[in-house]
């Protein structure tokens, strides 16, 4: 029976991806959005 809509994983890196969520994501502009993100990366 197909069970791949079940798998969980974690990279061993998760609790500081965490960690760098809660502190730069209030930091983040409500107007910013990804098209932003993108255009930014050509500069």
């Amino acid at each position: 029976m197909f069970q791949g809509d079940k798998k969980f994983g974690q990279s061993i890196l998760h609790s500081q991806e965490e960690w760098l969520k809660k502190k730069l994501i209030p930091w983040v502009p409500s107007w910013l959005e990804t098209n932003h993100l993108t255009l930014l990366s050509i500069v």
